[in-house]
This record gives C-alpha cells, structure tokens and sequence, in this order.
C-alpha cells in the first residue's frame, strides 16, 4: 500500500475536523439520544466533603463500644439475679439440698 502524500494527510486531516465539527455544532441531536419530554432531567449537585475530626470518629466508636459492654453488662446482671431466684425458690421448695 502505497504512503499517503502530504496533500492527502491535508484532506483527511480537514475531513476529520469537519465531521467533528458537525457532531458538536448540530443544533438538533439524533433521535437515539434525544430524550422524551415526560422524563424529568436529574441534576447532580458536587457535595463538598465533610471535614472528618479524628476526636468524633473515636468518641462514636467509645459510646458505640459503650452501649456493647452496657448490654452484655445488664445481660449477665440479669442472668444471674434470675439465676438466684431460680435457687431461693429451689431451696425453699427442698429441690435442692445444701
């Protein structure tokens, strides 16, 4: 296959540029992009992000293992007390001997 001359790079050159140019200058887009006028257009806003302090971060996580302990605290506390009563009752009734 024969090299291109320079006066073909030229033409396909300007040929590019043109069909370029009449993608983003068409003042009406094709009928596969066009979009039907009952969808509402969604707008997307940039969020700034959040300034994140190292001192809230370990706060949440100190109450978060708080409330753990807390729970697994009142959890035994009040396996134990139903424990006793199960024993109070036990010795009352002679189910168990001490």
């Amino acid at each position: 296959m024969p090299k291109k001359t320079r006066e073909e790079k030229i033409h396909s050159q300007q040929r590019k540029e043109e069909t370029l140019l009449k993608m983003f200058v068409s003042p009406t887009l094709p009928k596969e992009r066009e979009q039907p006028e009952t969808e509402q257009k969604i707008t997307i806003t940039p969020s700034v992000p959040k300034e994140v302090r190292s001192d809230d971060s370990e706060e949440h996580h100190l109450h978060m293992y708080f409330l753990k302990d807390l729970r697994k605290s009142l959890f035994l506390i009040a396996g134990i007390i139903a424990l006793e009563i199960a024993v109070y009752f036990g010795t009352i009734n002679h189910y168990f001997t001490f």
